[in-house]
């Protein structure tokens, strides 16, 4: 009884750890599922802009560049909301990336779902394995809300990204 009680609580502040990652500006359903992924691979952490050694990239970013592209103040390398797969539900994609020295990277997509509520996540491996100077982008136009359409991309600064293909979360009947 008092090890099962033991074992409640460890459970708990792992899960309040993890959740802890996630940041508040993700909407609630978004952050739950993602949370739920990252407590079923405690091998990953959340990518933070500090692994991108790219300050000079990311202030570009925030400014804009003289009529190129519009200023995007909110921009994080590691996390992105727009609407991914055109279904007009917002989408959260966040980059995570293994706690060892190799490094594995994963894009997951948190797919918002009409049909049963709950956000399907969706997680992409991605093959090159680094951070520095890479981050999350959306196609130009850059969106104003979460439920704008965008193409998801994740590659170097300056140069062409490869697209992430968010399909929407399939229905299953009963």
């Amino acid at each position: 009884m008092r090890l099962s009680l033991i074992c409640s609580i460890a459970a708990v502040c792992i899960a309040c750890r993890v959740a802890a990652q996630v940041p508040e500006s993700i909407p609630l359903a978004h952050r739950a599922a993602i949370s739920s992924w990252f407590s079923q691979h405690s091998d990953y952490r959340i990518a933070k802009p500090e692994d991108c050694e790219c300050d000079r990239s990311i202030e570009d970013i925030w400014r804009g560049a003289d009529g190129t592209w519009a200023p995007v103040p909110s921009y994080q390398p590691y996390l992105l909301q727009g609407d991914f797969d055109g279904d007009g539900i917002g989408d959260v994609a966040i980059v995570a990336v293994t706690k060892n020295e190799a490094h594995k990277i994963v894009i997951v997509v948190s797919v918002g779902n009409r049909n049963r509520g709950k956000p399907v996540i969706q997680a992409v491996p991605d093959g090159d394995n680094y951070l520095q100077s890479r981050g999350l982008f959306c196609s130009l136009p850059y969106p104003q809300r979460p439920e704008q359409r965008c193409h998801l991309l994740f590659g170097a600064f300056h140069s062409e990204a490869r697209e992430i293909v968010v399909k929407q979360p399939s229905i299953k009947h009963p």
